[in-house]
C-alpha cells in the first residue's frame, strides 16, 4: 500500500495536470515485488488509467533510468549525511525535490 500511496500522493501535488486523479495512458513500470503485482495495486492503477508494464526478472539494465536516479539521489543526497531517524531521512529525501 506504502507504493500506492506515493502514487496517489504524486497525482495530488499536479492537481492541474490530473484533475481527476487519472493519469490517462501514462506507462507505470516497475520490477515484479509483491507490491506491485498484488491484486490491490494493480486494480487500484488500472482505475487510474495507467499502462502497467514489468520489466524481467534479474534484468536491471530494463530499468536504467530508475536505477540511475536512486544512484544520483543516494549520492549527491543520503550518503553524504548522517541520518539521524526516519524523519531526518524523509526530510532529506523531500529536500533533493524541492
Amino acid at each position: 500500500k506504502d507504493a500506492l500511496k506515493s502514487i496517489e500522493d504524486a497525482l495530488m501535488r499536479y492537481p492541474d495536470r490530473f484533475p481527476d486523479a487519472m493519469v490517462h495512458g501514462i506507462t507505470l513500470r516497475s520490477d515484479n515485488g509483491d507490491q506491485y503485482t498484488s491484486h490491490y495495486f494493480m486494480d487500484h492503477v488500472r482505475v487510474m488509467k495507467f499502462v502497467q508494464e514489468f520489466i524481467e526478472k534479474s534484468t536491471p539494465e530494463q530499468d536504467g533510468d530508475i536505477e540511475s536516479f536512486h544512484m544520483s539521489l543516494k549520492t549527491d543526497y543520503i550518503w553524504t549525511v548522517e541520518i539521524k531517524d526516519f524523519p531526518d531521512g524523509e526530510r532529506i529525501i523531500e529536500n533533493a525535490f524541492n
